[in-house]
């Protein structure tokens, strides 16, 4: 498997899934939230299946941890990476 490498652009799905030995931070392109808001129409929650899909076909750049911060720096401070966002999914949905 190949290694994730610095400003590499692609589906969150196939980002996600390479070695990531530098510790590159997944940052969503647009936020995820709004990746989120735009894929469910006010429909009631979505289904596991259409988070996930959407959640793999959203555009991430991978970058190292103090560009990811300045990245999203002009986001605001509760900005939620991937990694933030899949968690208190997660939460949510659990039980």
């Amino acid at each position: 498997m190949s290694a994730l490498a610095p400003h590499k652009v692609g589906p969150w799905g196939e980002l996600s899934a390479l070695d990531n030995p530098g510790g590159l931070v997944l940052v969503p392109i647009p936020s995820f939230a709004e990746v989120m808001t735009l894929v469910n129409k006010g429909d009631g929650p979505l289904t596991e299946a259409e988070f996930d899909t959407a959640k793999a076909r959203a555009v991430t750049i991978a970058l190292p941890q103090s560009e990811a911060e300045e990245f999203l720096a002009p986001r605001g401070p509760d900005t939620e990476t991937y990694g933030d966002y899949l968690a208190a999914h997660a939460a949510r949905t659990a039980g």
